[in-house]
């Protein structure tokens, strides 16, 4: 005897449609569906088996069997979306007799390639070991700093770590070891992918394990960062001048640790206007003796929790800016492209910014057998204050969050962070702690880095199965830094992380 779980597999399967519920008018009235059957075949007319075809709007839907026919029920005057791996997505009218839909092959997506080792391009398809393609314009869509921030997420097996450190790059490990970054062909030790504008990249392939990057040899051996940059040949014929500008907000933290603001500076609930500890008295407005930051000295009045959301109200809206100008060339045998990008990153904090600049140029000429191709980039990094983070008194998330209590605004600190301009400080507390005022504007952390790499690619066809190839690269840079103190500094705390 059949268990009714069988009898309902067999139903199932006999609609050839699956399980659909009718549908019920505004009115409560259950409206009829009509039953469209057809089949689905390629341009040479062979069934298209598995092929997905789906009431249009809905969750409605059925897949053709081996002889590519499908049988489903919709709505009357409803129509069909059908779909198929390599195939061209169609939509058609659900009415009339049975259906005789013919799919297209999607060429661009049978015939996709990618650049393996040494820069040859290869069918996706035809490769026998692990390889993802991420297109440059997928990239460039949201304004970021570091081109490997916007890789987050979309190859398997690619772990990209990012920092809500200001000017923090981010790391990109290919299953937990750090790849080998290969731009146009060329191997480098010094350029990463923050030195490379978004809007220059055509493609990015990613390389996994020994056997994709075999060619490179040991420094292959974790996988590589196959990086192929725009040079005018994959664009119209004749000139073409191109402008983008994109700039993203950035509103704060998207969480911060909650300060309690019950209890004051102090411990065992005695107030000392000199402690850092935040479990003195209640902050209940009884008269206390406290810092005045307009009139410059102690004076009795209210102790309150005006400072619950210091840290919060110390931030500043940041932004990021990505504005990029290119000039394009192709003719016949012969293609030529100009860039420059400027990039700038305001800091959630005050007074912490950085630039970046860059410029490339690139030209690829083939002349019957013969194909060169070279590229020159200059990439400058430059932050007048990137100021400092981590477990450091520098980081006013540090002195705000952990080690000062919430009875004091620090916004009246802004602009009168001077006691004695250039020498003392004007600040709650008058021992140990710097202010964050003068963290961010009397303790500047410059930094910059200069890069300049270029390479040359010469080929000739010695025959179709045979060609030679001589690829050259330069890559340097020069970085330097200077670290400048202002003279009201408390050098004597262990608190500022000096």
């Amino acid at each position: 005897m059949r268990t009714l779980s069988t009898v309902l597999m067999l139903l199932y399967l006999s609609s050839g449609a699956g399980w659909a519920s009718p549908i019920v008018s505004e009115q409560g009235q259950q409206t009829s569906k009509q039953e469209v059957r057809g089949v689905v075949l390629d341009a040479n007319e062979i069934p298209v088996i598995g092929a997905a075809v789906m009431e249009s709007g809905t969750n409605n839907g059925t897949i053709t069997d081996n002889r590519g026919a499908f049988t489903l029920r919709v709505t009357p005057g409803a129509t069909l979306t059908v779909s198929s791996l390599g195939f061209r997505e169609v939509t058609v009218d659900a009415k009339g007799g049975p259906l005789r839909i013919i799919l297209e092959e999607d060429s661009e997506l049978l015939d996709a390639t990618v650049v393996t080792a040494l820069g040859i391009k290869r069918e996706e398809k035809a490769l026998g070991y692990a390889v993802q393609k991420v297109d440059g314009e997928t990239l460039a869509k949201v304004a970021t700093v570091d081109v490997g921030t916007s890789l987050a997420g979309k190859v398997s097996g690619m772990l990209v770590r990012t920092s809500s450190d200001f000017n923090s790059t981010p790391s990109v490990v290919i299953r937990g070891e750090a790849p080998l970054l290969v731009v146009d062909g060329i191997a480098y030790a010094n350029k990463t992918l923050s030195d490379i504008a978004a809007e220059d990249i055509e493609s990015i392939s990613v390389l996994k394990g020994a056997t994709a990057s075999a060619l490179y040899g040991f420094r292959g051996s974790s996988g590589a960062l196959v990086v192929t940059t725009k040079n005018g040949s994959s664009g119209k014929l004749g000139v073409s001048v191109d402008f983008s500008t994109n700039t993203l907000f950035a509103a704060g933290f998207l969480a911060i640790p909650e300060k309690q603001s019950t209890y004051g500076r102090g411990m065992n609930n005695i107030y000392d206007k000199n402690a850092d500890q935040a479990w003195g008295i209640l902050m209940d407005g009884s008269i206390q003796n406290q810092w005045d930051p307009f009139l410059m000295d102690y004076r009795d009045y209210e102790y309150l929790p005006v400072g619950k959301d210091n840290f919060k109200n110390f931030l500043e809206t940041g932004y990021i800016t990505t504005n990029n100008a290119n000039v394009s060339f192709r003719g016949k045998g012969i293609s030529l492209r100009s860039s420059l990008n400027w990039t700038e990153n305001k800091s959630v904090y005050p007074n912490h910014k950085l630039d970046k600049y860059s410029y490339s140029l690139g030209g690829d000429v083939q002349l019957d057998r013969f194909h060169l191709s070279s590229n020159l980039t200059y990439a400058k990094r430059y932050s007048p204050n990137q100021g400092m983070n981590g477990y450091t008194g520098y980081d006013p998330m540090y002195n705000l969050l952990l080690w000062s209590t919430a009875d004091f605004d620090i916004m009246d600190y802004k602009d009168n962070y001077w006691l004695i301009p250039g020498e003392v400080q004007n600040y709650t507390y008058r021992t140990n702690h710097e202010s964050v005022w003068f963290d961010m504007y009397e303790k500047i952390n410059e930094k910059s880095r200069d890069l300049f790499n270029a390479d040359l690619s010469v080929s000739y066809d010695i025959a179709p199965w045979l060609k030679a190839t001589l690829r050259s690269g330069l890559d340097f840079y020069i970085q330097s830094g200077s670290m400048k103190i202002s003279k009201g500094a408390k050098q004597s705390s262990g608190n500022n992380g000096i």
